[in-house]
Parts: structure tokens; sequence; C-alpha cells
């Protein structure tokens, strides 16, 4: 379990660099803002990220920094707030973080603008705790001689990072860090290179860990990494994803509860959660709350109870996409939230929100509620539908493995 307390609230991304090798592709536009199957690189970036419910995203900006601003400056996107921070000339990679340093956090993650590697950050985080160090790398091993330079390891530390290209089952430097702040305060001059100026440095003082990882790492740096970024994205957007209804399906339904320590959990519910979240299926919690339009509690209190189970979910080394509600009923008391809203269940408009806001093109989900009539919800989103009674069905993970033998799955 992770101390929820302690994992960075803010993720940083570099995304100032010119993307010389793209040649034609980056003069207008910016690396990062390149579209993929309708959406910028970094849209699929902070998409990732914000599972993790940072409080805040900060992108590092110089090359065509206003159309970083235009795009991402000071907006909400999933509950994540996101910040630029420019720097007047191209000072490199450290540069940037020490331009940007009196916004940074005393840790945070750092990640590359041109990379996309769909990592276990709970795990990375876990294994940076563990660890001494100042600064945590994630690492992986390739099968073929590459473009990457090859970093050797010695038990947990990075003990050299080498200009040579890795050959086979050589480890490289995947560029996404966790870093405390304090290393930058020895540097004060730029332009500075956190691989080829700072990283090298402190190898030598055993201030470098890392972590192993076998994900699939895409990167943009060239031409032709490009035309497989495109290729992924198609096939990425058309992956599977879950919604799943709170009340009777994650936790008992007890009435108009507003506070964690009233919940009690279904079994087998977070089993589910953490598999689910294990195999990067995108999960959905979807609710109806009348409580807030029948005066039970109100609107903020829903809120602070998301946040008290967005952390409980952490503790228990998982995360879920979002948790969607709805506050309205037609027979409200409160007059804010009286009105017959189509974001309740039954009706389907979270679905097309859930689809629009992380880019889904697949009609391939699961959809479980306890109430028959909320069924629906899937019927008119042509949905796989299954309704779960947790007296009956009793445990939901082991309710899942059968369902999804109905529907073709073969996620676990």
């Amino acid at each position: 379990m992770i101390n929820e307390k302690k994992f960075p609230s803010q993720a940083v991304i570099l995304v100032g660099g010119l993307g010389t090798r793209l040649k034609n592709f980056t003069k207008k536009i910016p690396k990062p803002l390149l579209k993929l199957d309708g959406n910028t690189f970094v849209d699929y970036q902070i998409n990732f990220l914000s599972r993790y419910q940072f409080e805040e995203i900060i992108l590092l900006c110089h090359y065509k920094k206003k159309e970083f601003k235009k795009l991402y400056h000071n907006k909400i996107i999933n509950n994540c707030k996101i910040k630029c921070v420019f720097e007047r000339s191209l000072s490199g990679t450290a540069g940037s973080i020490i331009n940007a340093k009196k916004y940074l956090k005393n840790t945070f993650f750092l990640f590359n603008g041109d990379t996309f590697f769909e990592i276990d950050l709970i795990k990375f985080f876990k294994s940076f705790s563990s660890n001494n160090t100042n600064i945590h790398i994630a690492v992986k091993k390739t099968h073929k001689p590459e473009r990457y330079h090859r970093v050797i390891l010695k038990k947990n530390l990075i003990t050299e990072f080498t200009n040579f290209n890795v050959k086979s089952n050589d480890y490289f430097n995947c560029g996404y860090y966790i870093l405390n702040k304090k290393i930058f305060n020895q540097f004060k001059k730029t332009p500075l290179s956190l691989e080829k100026d700072i990283f090298p440095q402190l190898a030598k003082k055993k201030q470098i860990s890392f972590e192993k990882f076998n994900n699939y790492l895409l990167d943009i740096g060239t031409i032709e990494d490009l035309r497989k970024a495109r290729k992924f994205f198609k096939t990425y957007n058309q992956r599977k994803f879950v919604i799943l209804d709170r009340d009777n399906v994650i936790n008992f339904d007890r009435g108009y509860r507003y506070k964690l320590q009233d919940f009690k959990f279904v079994s087998g519910a977070f089993k589910l959660l953490k598999n689910l979240y294990i195999m990067n299926v995108p999960t959905y919690i979807v609710t109806n709350q009348a409580g807030v339009a029948r005066g039970k509690f109100k609107y903020d209190d829903l809120l602070n109870l998301n946040k008290s189970l967005k952390k409980l979910f952490l503790r228990k080394g998982f995360v879920v996409n979002q948790i969607y509600f709805c506050p309205h009923h037609k027979d409200g008391i409160i007059k804010k939230y009286k009105k017959n809203c189509k974001f309740r269940k039954p009706y389907n408009n979270f679905y097309y929100k859930i689809k629009k806001q992380w880019f889904l093109k697949s009609n391939d989900a699961v959809f479980i509620d306890d109430k028959i009539e909320n069924l629906q919800f899937s019927k008119k989103s042509k949905i796989f539908g299954y309704q779960f009674n947790p007296y009956i069905d009793i445990n939901l993970y082991n309710f899942f493995l059968k369902i999804q033998k109905k529907c073709k799955w073969k996620i676990f």
C-alpha cells in the first residue's frame, strides 16, 4: 500500500524543444502539438496523467509557446489544472526546470514531451520511496539495436550514462522521472541538459535509482517514429473500457451517505478495480446522487467524498480514470438541482462525455449497475450491460470474470 500524502501532487512535462529531426512537420507546429488521430500528443499525455488526480500539470514551454498558452494555460482538464511556464531562451531540459523552479513542489514527476509510456506510476513512486536517492528513472531493456543511449545499472542504481547506442539486452532511459527539486540548487548557469550535464554528475554520487518496465514505449523523435505513433493511436483509441455504478456495485447502498467512514465495500470490488488498472483498461464510475437535489447533503460534500475515495484507491495501489455523478432529480427540493437531467441514469449522456473526454472511439465497453431500469444506459449506448446484485452475486471480481466470457473479452 502507498501513502497518498507522499505521492507527488504535481507532474511536469518538457515541451520546449525545437523538434528539428522532424523537419517540415515542426516548422509551424511544435512537436508535442502534432495531431495523432485527432488529438495532440500532449493531450494523450495529460489524459494518462490525469488518472492519478494530480492537482497540477505544468508544461515547460519555449518553442511556439503561444500555441501552448492558447490551448492549455490555466485550463482544467479531467479535474487537473494545467499551467504553462515559459522560458525566454532555449536553456536545455535541466535549464527549463531551473527556470520554473519557483513553481515546483519539492518532489515531482517529470516526463519528456515526446514520449508516451503508459507505466504504473504508483509502482514507480513506491520503488522511489524505498530508495535513498534524489532521482528515480524508468528504464527499459531493448531487444534490438536502437538510437537510445545505454545506461549502466548496478544493484538499485544507475552508475553511468553512456554515449553508446543500445544493443540487444541493454537498458536505456525512458524519459520518465521522479525528482527532488533540491538537486538543482547546485546548478545555476544555463543551458543545461539533464542527461549530459546533471545526471552523470549525480550518478557518480549514487543519487540516481531506477525501476524497470516492459511496457510499450512510443516517442515521436523522428519521422519514422511519428509514422508509428499515428498508427499506434488509431488502435489505442479503439480500446475497451468499463463503466461501473457506485452504490450496490462498488459499495453497499446504505441510504444517503456522503462520508467515507460510512461506506462498506462490496467483496471483490477493490480486486476488480486494481486488475483493470494493471491491465490499463480505462475505468469510470458513474453514479446518480439525488441526495444533493433532495437536500440530504451538499454538492461540496460529494466532491470531498470523491476525493477521499480516490485517495483510498491510491492507498490500495490503483486508480480509476474518473468518478462522474449527477446531483439532479426532478423531485428535488433544492431549486438549483431540481430538473430532469439527461446525465442521470438511465439517460446516457455521461457515456458520450466519457468518450469525448478520454478519446474513446470504440463501443466495446461493459456497463454494470444494480438496477435493471438503469441498463437502458447500456442499451442506448449500444454496449454490454449487466445487472449486479451484491447480495446474490456476492463478489464483483468473480462476477466480472463470468461476464467477460459473455462479451468475449480476455482481460484477465
